[in-house]
């Protein structure tokens, strides 16, 4: 049966399912996917490392030993995480105790289509770091609009043929202007140089009404792409009809500078002499796109899990001293509110009262494989795009990076000893829920996540030669999971952790063209930790979810002929910490669904054990959306504050900006950059580690 023919009121089935942005079949439910009746009673209590013994067969008293200590951590987990305070707002006081204890696009406008009452021309923006390319590298030396494009069809993206300026440049800035009126979803939309994704994007949703947004991104890390004649591919599937009418207008701009100051995004630098040959703070010198399509016109982004991202990886030249993959993954279809996925055997714990949650579990991980042997996790960003859930609290600001979904970056330098010597060695790349791994489960994953990836190398004239060996690959991982059902209670509490340790470890010598040789040796090392409380009341109809992933990643540069000293270190740490709560009430004509949301990123980078730069977002917002047959409208109350703190050559500064909006109208946009000291540092550093206190109020919200 169908999971589609369960209750089409449900709010959280239409959540889930949203009405699919792609004509495709409704998968079927397989039988492993059976799970639990209302009924029943089922508890689960699992708590497994890999290599280390577990007792299968526990006694009764340590079943219910387990049993009460469960619940009694997962009930006082939750409801300290996920309380609302007397403002009405989500309280994230303690969020770092769950981070310590460890349609193909989803969203929703049904039939009734979302409407927004304002009248006029809107900008719908996004709150990030001002990028203010003229400022750090002057005046472009070539502008060129290279997509100017009305996106009005599925499978048809725009295809147009690139020539390079006949000035020099070495540095890149695109503009994206987006216009839409009308009736339309939220689309993702894809920008491919030479085979390459470089930008991923969502678009707004207009609201039967004229809305724009103008967002700017710094490509410099994919100049070369642009140094020679090439394909331009920009994807956005839409679907026009009586109903959807909104139809996307595109111009992308590019700006091409020449700049003294040529460093990309990265900040990664160093002062010891032996790290010049390993600095990236350039272009990269190569790319290499992951998804080979023969078709130009063809988009290369694969389909997980139904695709398989294998490729086999190609040879580099003797002076490619970095590496570093680019992987675009984001969730889609049954995959886009991952987090809020429940265990495959509570699917249908509120069957008979018409709603069935999606399955495969809250924790996804991206996975690297080289030859088999896995050499990285990472857990993914949860992005919500400018339809998730509540469409009229998304606008006019949308949620954190809806409009440049990032990739995720992995240094894979260590890698090298196999690319700069021909061979059969193949890298692959994969979307796991990760207690398979841990528990040896098949529940897999959803359909579908959207997936591409580059290969980017960096090249020094220095080096003429070059030698070494992949000394050690290491994992770990640990996960538990926690799933309480009492019977005719109509509940639900799940608490779900899983940690994934991987660790890359390589010589590298090279030789330098004044004759001295580097030995060396490169660590990294990557984590991906997930932990994720939902709990489900009233038959299913109210969910409260709290979600937090953290990434981090490390480079290691050690010298061997000198008693293994530091040559250089790098450690990057991503938190996506998300507060949900979730609950829908019938109406005379309708359902009305209450929504709260506490939604943050958190960025630091250390460079030698010194700060150099730290990332806060944060989005505190509540919202009241009504489903209605003659059309839907809702109003929402979002605060979005945003702190951006560095030091390096760019200068000492901290940026800070605070935007109210509510009902579909800025109430105020404030932003300012100011020096910084010691103190500065210390101060976002409990910022960091204490996030609630960044959400000082939510705005007001009028029923």
């Amino acid at each position: 049966m169908s999971k589609h023919l369960a209750k089409d009121s449900s709010v959280w089935n239409k959540i889930m399912y949203g009405r699919s942005r792609v004509p495709s079949p409704v998968l079927p439910v397989s039988s492993g996917e059976k799970g639990l009746k209302n009924d029943e009673v089922f508890i689960e209590f699992e708590d497994k490392e890999r290599n280390s013994p577990t007792d299968k067969s526990p006694s009764k008293r340590k079943q219910y030993v387990d049993f009460v200590l469960a619940f009694i951590i997962g009930v006082y987990v939750f409801w300290k995480f996920s309380a609302i305070d007397h403002r009405g707002c989500l309280n994230m006081a303690t969020i770092e105790l769950v981070a310590g204890s460890a349609s193909r696009y989803g969203g929703f406008v049904d039939s009734g289509s979302y409407s927004d009452q304002s009248k006029g021309a809107k900008e719908v923006l996004s709150v990030a770091y001002p990028l203010n390319p003229k400022k750090r590298y002057g005046e472009p030396v070539h502008s060129e609009v290279l997509v100017n494009h009305t996106f009005d069809s599925w499978g048809h993206p725009n295809l147009v043929a690139f020539k390079p300026p006949k000035t020099p440049f070495t540095n890149v800035v695109l503009t994206l202007k987006t216009t839409v009126n009308g009736i339309q979803y939220d689309r993702l939309a894809h920008l491919y140089v030479g085979g390459a994704e470089i930008w991923r994007t969502s678009t707004i949703e207009p609201g039967s009404r004229e809305v724009f947004s103008e967002f700017k991104k710094d490509v410099s890390s994919y100049a070369s792409l642009f140094q020679k004649k090439t394909d331009i591919l920009f994807q956005l599937d839409n679907i026009v009809s009586d109903w959807l009418t909104g139809r996307f207008h595109i111009e992308l701009t590019a700006d091409f500078y020449e700049s003294k100051h040529v460093s990309t995004d990265s900040e990664e630098g160093s002062i010891a002499d032996q790290y010049l040959v390993f600095d990236v703070r350039k272009p990269a010198s190569k790319v290499y796109p992951l998804v080979d399509k023969e078709d130009p016109r063809s988009p290369p982004i694969e389909y997980l899990p139904t695709d398989t991202f294998v490729f086999k990886l190609p040879e580099v030249s003797k002076n490619t001293t970095r590496l570093k993959l680019a992987a675009f993954v984001s969730g889609n279809g049954n995959e886009e509110f991952w987090y809020s996925n429940v265990l495959d055997r509570f699917t249908d714990r509120f069957q008979k009262d018409g709603t069935i949650l999606l399955g495969h579990g809250p924790t996804r991980f991206l996975n690297v494989y080289v030859d088999g042997q896995k050499i990285a996790s990472q857990a993914p960003q949860p992005f919500i795009f400018t339809g998730g859930y509540s469409p009229s609290l998304w606008n006019p600001v949308v949620a954190i990076d809806a409009f440049d979904l990032p990739s995720v970056d992995i240094d894979v330098t260590g890698l090298l000893p196999l690319l700069w010597e021909s061979g059969e060695h193949e890298l692959t790349i994969t979307v796991d829920n990760g207690l398979d791994e841990i528990e040896g489960g098949s529940s897999g994953i959803g359909h579908d996540w959207i997936a591409s990836a580059n290969l980017l190398t960096y090249e020094s004239n220095d080096v003429v030669g070059s030698s070494g060996k992949i000394l050690h690959i290491g994992e770990r991982s640990k996960g538990n999971s926690i799933g309480v059902a009492p019977p005719y209670t109509g509940t639900l509490l799940q608490v779900v952790n899983a940690i994934f340790q991987e660790q890359l470890t390589s010589e590298i010598v090279l030789k330098l063209r004044d004759g001295t040789t580097l030995n060396t040796t490169v660590s990294t090392f990557t984590k991906g930790e997930i932990s994720n409380v939902q709990q489900y009341s009233h038959l299913g109809n109210s969910a409260r979810i709290v979600h937090v992933g953290h990434s981090s990643k490390s480079f290691l540069l050690t010298d061997n002929l000198n008693e293994g000293d530091i040559v250089h270190q790098t450690n990057v740490s991503l938190s996506y910490p998300l507060v949900i709560s979730l609950s829908e009430t019938p109406a005379e004509d309708g359902v009305d669904l209450d929504f709260k949301i506490v939604n943050s990123k958190l960025i630091t980078l250390d460079i030698n054990d010194n700060r150099i730069m730290a990332e806060t977002i944060a989005q505190n917002g509540t919202s009241l959306f009504h489903i209605r047959p003659n059309g839907n409208h809702g109003n929402g109350a979002l605060t979005t504050k945003l702190k951006f703190q560095v030091t390096g050559t760019s200068g000492d500064f901290k940026f800070k900006r605070r935007v109210e909006s509510e009902d579909g109208e800025i109430l105020s946009d404030e932003e300012k950059y100011e020096e910084i000291d010691e103190d500065d540092w210390k101060e976002i550093s409990q910022e960091i580690k204490h996030m609630s206190r960044i959400h000082t109020g939510c705005g007001r919200h009028s029923h």
